[in-house]
């Protein structure tokens, strides 16, 4: 219903820079409006198809204009796809975090200290949402060491939302694709993990993975019925064993109806197929992280979030070493 970047611009109409408060007006008596008839349910259908046709339209208007240049974004589109299904994990998913989600959730908050976060990125390189996602896999890995150990060759797969929206757009709705990656499990030096998912962001970045996703979307509007159908067996019966997803809130304090607000942690749903979803959000120097898991799926979420802590200990302590 709402990307992370819609979710803050909600909290934004709600928070002030300072204490000060007057309450609003009372609102206008709502009058709603009535019920749409069947013909303008489809004629509105209509119109929207028409619109998703232009913009097709549009786009193959381009291919005939630059045959080069669409046969090399064909290629793309295709290396993505191979890229998406690649960082997907099917049903036989050796670590078990992708089972169909059922009905329960369980989630548990943390914070860590942005300038933590930024001294690793200094001293390695990389952003901050890599040093996250750095962090999160090393907190699954240290899960399975507990439990006796990853598989030798296992890897994670990771997914890293992205959004496509335009700077200044802070609207409702949902405007966002992601990076799909996969991190090995095997490295037990958090360095050398954190490298590891650099590359494999900086090559997702590099191939424009999150762009070309969205065209995908977007030609979703027009594709034939069955070839949705098809897709959609696909995401459900695969998905992503971790979700890592990166917002950057406001940097000084803000207050709620007079009220300073102490601390913002974030959550997300789980999808159809995912074992763990990790929301981080800055707000005033820290980053509050919110964690959801299915309980039948990921029985320990707490050891994953105290495995996330001292992989991040360790990345600050590897820093304060490291030659700048």
């Amino acid at each position: 219903m709402v990307d992370g970047m819609g979710g803050l611009g909600a909290l934004g109409r709600l928070v002030t820079l300072t204490p000060e408060f007057e309450p609003p007006e009372p609102p206008e008596p709502w009058d709603p409006a009535p019920l749409p008839s069947g013909t303008a349910l489809v004629t509105a259908a209509l119109r929207d198809q028409g619109r998703a046709l232009a913009r097709l339209g549009r786009t193959a208007g381009w291919a005939l204009r630059a045959p080069r240049a669409a046969a090399a974004e064909a290629r793309r589109a295709v290396q993505t796809v191979r890229a998406l299904n690649a960082g997907l994990v099917g049903p036989d998913d050796p670590l078990g975090l992708t089972r169909p989600t059922g009905p329960r959730r369980r989630r548990v908050a943390g914070t860590v200290a942005l300038d933590d976060l930024r001294a690793v990125r200094a001293a390695f390189g990389g952003t901050v949402n890599d040093v996250l996602v750095a962090v999160a896999v090393g907190g699954v890995r240290r899960v399975l060491v507990g439990r006796g150990g990853p598989p030798p060759d296992a890897t994670l797969a990771v997914s890293c939302p992205v959004s496509t929206r335009a700077v200044d757009d802070t609207g409702p709705g949902n405007r966002a694709t992601g990076l799909a990656i996969r991190v090995p499990l095997g490295p037990a030096d958090p360095v050398a993990r954190l490298a590891e998912v650099v590359a494999a962001t900086g090559a997702a970045k590099q191939a424009e993975t999150a762009r070309l996703l969205q065209r995908l979307v977007e030609l979703g509007d027009v594709a034939p019925p069955a070839l949705l159908r098809r897709l959609a067996r696909r995401l459900r019966q695969a998905g992503s064993q971790l979700v890592v997803s990166n917002l950057v809130g406001p940097p000084v304090p803000v207050w709620l109806v007079g009220a300073r607000v102490r601390a913002l942690v974030p959550f997300a749903p789980l999808p159809g197929a995912g074992g763990i979803v990790m929301v981080a959000l800055s707000y005033d120097g820290v980053v509050g992280i919110g964690v959801t898991v299915d309980p039948d799926t990921v029985p320990d979420p707490d050891a994953f979030v105290a495995g996330m802590y001292a992989e991040l200990a360790d990345l600050v302590r590897a820093a304060g070493e490291s030659p700048r």
